[in-house]
């Protein structure tokens, strides 16, 4: 996968400051992956035992950092509740995923 440390969650929802104190996400700003983008851009992969979105990242793209994007590619709102041992996930291509990330930061 090519750079991609612009693709943190906190470069793609900038973090605002208040007072110099306060930070936070601008969570108000939505993404979302069209249901009708080309079949051709993913694969599918199957979760074996207890993973983490971030070692599902890990295992799909080499960082850690994409957790997000394979919630997103799946309509999944909560990051909190981990993947049943078992599911399919839709994964986004490697390859596509540079094109994804420059669109979502325009």
């Amino acid at each position: 996968l090519p750079d991609v440390t612009n693709a943190s969650y906190e470069q793609i929802f900038n973090m605002y400051t208040a007072d110099d104190v306060y930070y936070a996400h601008n969570i108000l700003k939505t993404i979302e992956i069209p249901d009708d983008l080309d079949s051709s851009f993913f694969y599918n992969i199957r979760v074996t035992g207890k993973q983490t979105w971030v070692e599902l990242s890990y295992q799909e793209y080499q960082t850690q950092g994409l957790w997000w994007l394979i919630l997103l590619t799946n309509k999944i709102m909560n990051p909190v509740i981990l993947p049943e041992p078992g599911s399919l996930l839709r994964i986004l291509k490697s390859e596509a995923v540079n094109v994804v990330l420059n669109k979502i930061q325009r």
